[in-house]
C-alpha cells in the first residue's frame, strides 16, 4: 500500500534489549513493534501499518490520517 509511506515511523534503540530497535507510529498508537536491526523494525512497522489499514477498510472503521511535520 502506498499509504504506508505517508505515516511517520519513529525508530529508536530498545532501552530494555541492547542491540534491538523499537518502532512506533505516532498516528496509530496501537502500532508498536521492533526488530533485531533498525531495518527490521522499519519493515515490521510498515507491515503493521498495512495490516492495520486493511482491517480498518474491512471493518468499516475510521482510517487515521497521517500527519506530517
Amino acid at each position: 500500500m502506498d499509504e504506508v509511506k505517508e505515516y511517520e515511523i519513529d525508530i529508536f534503540p530498545d532501552p530494555e534489549e541492547p542491540g534491538c530497535f523499537c518502532a512506533r507510529v505516532p498516528d496509530v498508537p496501537a502500532i508498536f513493534t521492533g526488530g533485531a536491526s533498525s531495518e527490521e523494525a522499519l519493515r515490521n512497522a510498515k507491515e503493521a501499518i498495512t495490516g492495520y489499514l486493511e482491517i480498518c477498510v474491512e471493518d468499516n472503521l475510521p482510517v487515521p490520517e497521517p500527519t506530517r511535520c
